[in-house]
């Protein structure tokens, strides 16, 4: 695991300023979640909840730890950040 990334791409700059992908990456940093469980913490439908997720998968901020299969047989995916990082805008840190 990395212990310093540090982000030059605009793109991925610009998906950090969002703060409901920023508040992914601290929840998913406690515990890996699903889908349906970051939806529901963050009070967000899980069409939003599924695009803020693609974002930050095509990005490499987060990946899918692990799955499980549910009840009705759904297939679960848990939610985990790439690596533990902290955001530094300016000459503050702020941790996710």
């Amino acid at each position: 695991m990395e212990t310093v990334r540090i982000i030059r791409d605009p793109e991925t700059i610009k998906l950090l300023t969002d703060l409901v992908r920023r508040e992914i990456l601290r929840l998913i940093a406690v515990e890996p979640l699903t889908q349906t469980q970051l939806a529901e913490k963050m009070m967000l439908t899980e069409p939003s909840m599924s695009h803020h997720l693609q974002l930050l998968l095509k990005a490499g901020l987060i990946k899918i730890g692990h799955t499980t299969v549910g009840s009705h047989g759904i297939l679960e995916k848990y939610y985990e950040p790439q690596q533990n990082f902290s955001l530094k805008i300016g000459r503050e840190f702020h941790l996710i």
